[in-house]
């Protein structure tokens, strides 16, 4: 309860899980928007390597990191999500934590 009767904002984070759910939403978004960044990055590094061997070698190397490791995030949030609906608890992808549901039967 709060003392001083001031009423909450709209969405406001209310408890730990609330949080937790919007930072893995957050990783997400800022993996995703990183790797398009190198992505550009290592073709404007492919672009200007002017016939050099090594530069656009490298800037291929680049774009492959970046698309890696794309792969592994959404690797990560498809096994969170699949987690999710193999045992019902929640992790925070689309809903709130819930973790010590799937150790509770009685919900």
């Amino acid at each position: 309860m709060d003392p001083l009767n001031i009423p909450k904002p709209q969405g406001a984070i209310v408890n730990f899980s609330q949080l937790i759910a919007g930072l893995l939403g957050l990783f997400i978004l800022s993996a995703g928007l990183i790797t398009f960044v190198y992505i550009m990055l290592g073709g404007l590094r492919l672009i200007t390597a002017g016939g050099n061997k090594e530069n656009a070698k490298a800037a291929m190397g680049q774009i492959m990191h970046a698309m890696i490791g794309l792969i592994v995030v959404l690797a990560a949030w498809g096994a969170m999500t699949f987690m999710q609906q193999l045992t019902g608890a929640c992790f925070g992808i689309g809903c709130g934590i819930d973790i010590l549901m799937m150790f509770n039967p009685n919900g």
